[in-house]
């Protein structure tokens, strides 16, 4: 059987032309030759459609992990924000006879009110894991951005760290600054 100079078909019988590539055959070589390797376009598209599968997979697989981190992170946000009526006596406390009020926004933002402190900033939420029946743990990780201390502005920067401690009915907590170790029990709104 003869096959095709340029692109290696086998060609039929008394043809002129290549079926495949429409070169014209030449009659001087009427020997049988071996067909030649044609340039196969499916290899190169193979490779492409599988380097395509690869990297929608990395993609897929991204937007789950950031998906799922971006869940625990709101929720951890969502479980701590409200405001907080706080006293340094284990009972109910309201807005009137709180020494301490402290508000924590679902987005970082947080506000400290005491009798001449204010203190405003951002936080971050960290989830504990402890085993206690109390309720749920926090670490809230606190950065001043603004601080009056006797309705003076401070402008050295402050950070600190609480625990927060909320009931398992979600209306009370305990808040205790890592640091100092001062305790406020908190009447949750």
């Amino acid at each position: 059987m003869k096959y095709c100079n340029v692109c290696g078909a086998p060609l039929g019988d008394n043809k002129n032309f290549c079926p495949e590539c429409g070169s014209k055959i030449s009659m001087t070589n009427n020997m049988e030759q071996q067909p030649m390797n044609k340039p196969t376009k499916k290899k190169g598209k193979r490779a492409l459609w599988i380097i395509l599968a690869i990297i929608a997979v990395i993609i897929i697989a991204g937007y789950v992990f950031y998906a799922k981190m971006m869940n625990y992170i709101e929720s951890s946000y969502s479980d701590v924000e409200g405001f907080y009526y706080c006293g340094s006596e284990a009972k109910t406390y309201n807005k009137d006879d709180c020494s301490v009020t402290v508000w924590l926004s679902y987005n970082g933002d947080f506000s400290f009110e005491a009798k001449d402190i204010i203190v405003r900033g951002k936080y971050i939420v960290e989830p504990e894991d402890k085993d206690d029946t109390f309720g749920k743990y926090y670490l809230l990780n606190m950065k001043a951005e603004s601080r009056f201390v006797n309705y003076e502005l401070i402008t050295d920067e402050y950070e600190t760290q609480y625990e927060l401690a909320i009931t398992s009915d979600l209306n009370e907590a305990v808040l205790i600054n890592t640091q100092t170790y001062n305790m406020y029990y908190c009447t949750r709104n």
